[in-house]
């Protein structure tokens, strides 16, 4: 009987001992884990202020490619106001040249040639003709700068479309990068948290094998000494 109860408490002696060492690897390797996590997180963290950043970037091009776009508007704007004023101005030269050359037409030459003396007389006549053909090529140049202002307009506003949809693409995908990045982080966080009170569950657990493995070495050594006395 003595006997029996001795190899019993060597077995649980034995066994609390085993149940230590192998939940003392399991925390070990937990608590390894635990700083990879840890490690993790820290690495989501600056991942994700450096989303932050990039969406922020995002926001500040898609800013500037409104501001663009809405210069490009503007100076579009401007060319067709140009160019409407040229027209306008070209039609009233026209109808001045018409209006003129048709008062100073071709009948009074005769007595030009005849009439040397009358000369300065039609030069002051043909003066209106002139000044109708100046404003007849006037308005033609505000026409050709009203169309190149339009086309550099236009070009423009497609620059600054091409921006905007740069920078619409750029903070669609910055927001959702923070988004996931987030989800992760929050998720990483959760079980860092629960990997925490699993591996403080652990450690008592160690600590009562620890406990139980004193316990049952030092009663199989007082039994064995009190076996040997008797």
């Amino acid at each position: 009987m003595k006997l029996l109860t001795i190899i019993f408490t060597i077995l649980l002696t034995l066994a609390s001992l085993g149940g230590y060492l192998y939940v003392n690897n399991k925390i070990i390797d937990g608590e390894k884990r635990l700083a990879l996590g840890q490690q993790q997180i820290t690495a989501g963290e600056k991942k994700l202020a450096e989303g932050k950043i990039r969406l922020q970037e995002g926001k500040v091009k898609l800013a500037a490619g409104k501001a663009r776009l809405a210069a490009g508007q503007a100076k579009l704007d401007a060319g067709i106001k140009k160019l409407d004023a040229g027209k306008q101005q070209l039609a009233k030269g026209e109808q001045t040249y018409k209006a003129i050359k048709t008062v100073n037409n071709i009948p009074f030459m005769g007595f030009e040639i005849l009439l040397p003396m009358t000369k300065p007389l039609f030069n002051q006549l043909k003066k209106p003709i002139d000044f109708g053909a100046d404003k007849i090529a006037a308005g033609k140049q505000e026409v050709a700068a009203g169309e190149q202002q339009v086309q550099a307009g236009e070009q423009k506003l497609n620059a600054g479309k091409r921006q905007l949809a740069i920078g619409q693409r750029q903070l669609a995908a910055g927001a959702e990068k923070l988004k996931a990045g987030e989800a992760d982080l929050a998720k990483g966080k959760l079980q860092l948290a629960e990997g925490e009170k699993k591996l403080e569950a652990a450690k008592k657990i160690r600590a009562l094998l620890m406990l139980l493995t004193w316990f049952f070495g030092i009663l199989s050594i007082l039994i064995v000494a009190f076996w040997k006395r008797n």
